[in-house]
């Protein structure tokens, strides 16, 4: 999809089917935020069932490591626990996250 920013990139978009993939956009959002390296994703509408990934910072060689990240992110589905802090940590901008990736 086209960045809403009108930056001249494409961002990818995960749409998450909850029944399908066993738990929520959001509960995925955080898993990948907890990733070493953490993977920020764009979560401002992850309440809606989706988020996206965003290459604009990403240098050499990381794409594939968040493609690596979001592949066994997304496979583990109903493992993941979700927690009641999900959507709050989402909605605070993903900041335990970028606390955690500059630790």
């Amino acid at each position: 999809m086209d960045d809403p920013t009108t930056n001249p990139l494409q961002r990818l978009q995960i749409n998450v089917d909850t029944k399908l993939a066993g738990t929520s956009a959001v509960t995925f959002a955080r898993a990948l935020g907890q990733k070493d390296p953490a993977i920020i994703v764009c979560n401002y509408e992850v309440e809606l069932g989706h988020f996206q990934l965003d290459p604009c910072n990403l240098t050499q060689g990381q794409a594939q490591i968040v493609a690596d990240a979001l592949a066994q992110v997304l496979a583990l589905g109903a493992e993941l626990d979700p927690s009641e802090d999900d959507l709050a940590t989402a909605r605070s901008g993903g900041t335990d996250a970028y606390i955690a990736w500059e630790g």
